[in-house]
């Protein structure tokens, strides 16, 4: 059984609290909180409305850096672990031997890096791990390196490593064979100018070299339509190139049914319980913190990938592309169906009980669902046909399995 998601590590809020004030001087939490608001701010506008190369510097920034620290790091370590989890537990992945190696492109701070080594760590307590990581950003790296030497009874059994080098190129990436390859939130900035996706996929198609057998590739991007989408076209085209095997968050290999009308994008939502810094950061910001958002793309360097794969075709089995809404009498959302095309859902609430009612619009966006339900009309809408206890409900939030 995998482990539960976790919360964010108490100590690495405090590790990051300590540092900001002594680099800052600050003497109290709350008046260093304060006075990184504004820097908060800014790496939230870099992040989303004024995206460009390079994100604005950031990365040589100290303040912004140990804003980042404060705001985002906590964010990136936790919504790893989400489609991490998802990824061991669809695959069966077990360490090939006693050592783990990782690697990280675009690494900055390590907050992915870090966040995949704890889950790991957790599921796998007698496994090593040897963790890399990579990035043009020397004050980024300084701070991943004192940060996992001054944790380091964190992970007794994980040794990290730093490079400085563009995450685009292959002369920056350590030629060892990983077990897994990790780039969060990065991609949108190393490929921004790449209008055509030419070498983005030239990039992924020469990482599957640095994977073992069985390796892993997890790549997250923002929630928004245009990282999204991009993240849709390069799984299309690994869908038909028969090079990889698509773990998630798709339950077919067929073409993305949701790139043609743009109508919905894939991504996740995922509840969490934010720390108390990132609360308070976010006092004037008003930023949605009480949710993790994202995309995602997982996949496994097969030897063969049988055409087709998986072999569920059906369209009783799907994952959320929207939240759960109720709307005259029915509980309504969109989902993607392991026959590769797109349905909305819907389940008649005249029989629900308030706690069903409760409990089925508290599902993710990005949850995967399965019942017996019927074609209405020209199709495209199915309608349950039982009751909720019919349908199965997998979740990265459970505490136990996926499927519990």
């Amino acid at each position: 059984m995998l482990p539960p998601i976790g919360d964010y590590p108490e100590s690495m809020e405090a590790w990051w609290l300590d540092r900001a004030r002594m680099a800052l001087g600050y003497a109290e939490d709350d008046a260093l909180l304060r006075g990184l608001e504004k820097d908060a701010g800014r790496l939230s506008d870099l992040f989303t409305t004024d995206r460009k190369a390079d994100f604005g510097g950031y990365g040589e920034n100290e303040r912004m850096l140990l804003a980042y620290g404060l705001f985002y790091f906590p964010q990136t370590f936790q919504r790893i672990r989400y489609p991490l989890r998802e990824l061991l537990f669809r695959t069966g992945w077990q360490p090939a031997g006693g050592t783990i190696r990782g690697l990280e492109l675009g690494a900055g701070t390590g907050g992915a890096l870090l966040g995949a080594v704890d889950y790991l760590a957790a599921a796998f307590p007698e496994a090593a791990i040897e963790a890399q990581a990579v990035d043009r950003s020397r004050g980024s790296l300084a701070l991943l390196s004192d940060l996992t030497r001054e944790l380091r009874d964190r992970w007794p059994r994980a040794t990290f490593r730093t490079s400085v080098g563009d995450m685009r190129t292959e002369p920056a990436w350590p030629p060892e064979g990983f077990d897994f390859i990790l780039a969060s939130f990065s991609l949108g900035e190393a490929f921004l100018e790449d209008q055509q996706d030419r070498g983005f996929h030239q990039w992924i198609t020469a990482i599957r070299s640095r994977l073992r057998p069985g390796g892993w590739l997890l790549l997250v991007e923002p929630a928004l339509k245009v990282t999204s989408e991009r993240l849709e076209r390069l799984r299309d085209q690994v869908a038909q190139e028969n090079h990889w095997r698509i773990v998630a968050p798709c339950l077919h290999r067929e073409s993305c049914p949701l790139l043609p009308s743009g109508e919905h994008w894939c991504h996740e939502v995922r509840s969490w319980d934010p720390p108390r810094s990132v609360v308070l950061l976010n006092r004037h910001l008003a930023r949605s913190i009480q949710t993790l958002k994202y995309s995602f793309l997982a996949l496994t360097a097969a030897a063969e990938v049988p055409a087709g794969e998986p072999a569920e075709a059906n369209s009783d089995r799907f994952r959320l592309i929207s939240p759960v809404a109720e709307v005259k009498g029915r509980l309504i959302a969109a989902g993607c169906a392991a026959d590769g095309r797109r349905y909305t859902y819907e389940i008649p609430t005249r029989h629900l009980s308030r706690e069903d009612r409760k409990r089925l619009l508290a599902w993710d966006r990005g949850d995967i669902v399965s019942g017996p339900f019927v074609p209405l009309g020209d199709g495209t809408v199915r309608r349950l046909n039982g009751t909720p206890e019919d349908l199965r409900h997998e979740s990265a939030q459970h505490t136990g399995n996926p499927s519990a």
